[in-house]
């Protein structure tokens, strides 16, 4: 995440972004930044990602965020989106990565300790049913945001399922992960004059 002065500068941009571990603290900033954006202006936000992934149920909550605040939130994935973090992506009204960026989907693994943040429910068959319903919901999200039916989905994940499966900008357009790849100049978001941060807006993004 970024450090809080820098995240204030981009608020007073309409930016927050989503940066390393999706966990409940980051989640927690990400919401807190969009539902201010959301009371101020009715004026599109942009979330920033650069994540490998993390907690499964948080990410969903982001997920069900996004689509409840009534201002149009821009995707732009700058580096990876992994795991739980390309679902989020699926939430934004547009999705734009930088051409180097990169993707992973996989099969939700039941080897981890925790579903939740901060859970400590050691029960192994509570926690297999959780995990049974959050792969459901995973796979009803992508397939409603993609070119691919539910079943071509289910084979993607489970054959990424030990190592992921790692996708490249092109791949993730090709996907329908992606409504398109940002050129050079679009990809310049920010310019720097005299001290002072503003926002390069491109009518296509916007």
């Amino acid at each position: 995440m970024f450090p809080k002065d820098l995240r204030n500068k981009l608020a007073e941009l309409r930016i927050t972004s989503l940066i390393g571990t999706i966990n409940l603290e980051n989640i927690e900033a990400v919401r807190e930044d969009l539902l201010r954006f959301a009371l101020s202006s009715s004026q599109p936000a942009k979330l920033l990602i650069d994540s490998s992934g993390g907690f499964l149920a948080e990410g969903l909550f982001l997920f069900d965020f996004i689509k409840t605040i009534d201002i149009p939130v821009i995707g732009i994935v700058n580096g990876r989106c992994m795991s739980i973090a390309v679902n989020i992506l699926q939430a934004c009204s547009k999705r734009f990565a930088t051409s180097h960026s990169w993707f992973m989907i996989h099969a939700i693994s039941s080897g981890k300790k925790y579903v939740f943040d901060n859970d400590y429910d050691r029960e192994i068959e509570d926690q297999e049913r959780i995990l049974n319903i959050m792969y459901e919901q995973v796979l009803d999200i992508l397939t409603k945001k993609t070119c691919k039916t539910r079943e071509e989905i289910d084979g993607l994940l489970r054959k990424g399922d030990k190592y992921g499966r790692k996708l490249c900008a092109i791949d993730a357009l090709n996907m329908g992960l992606l409504d398109r790849i940002l050129s050079e100049n679009e990809a310049k978001l920010f310019q720097y004059v005299n001290r002072n941060i503003s926002v390069l807006e491109s009518v296509e993004i916007v």
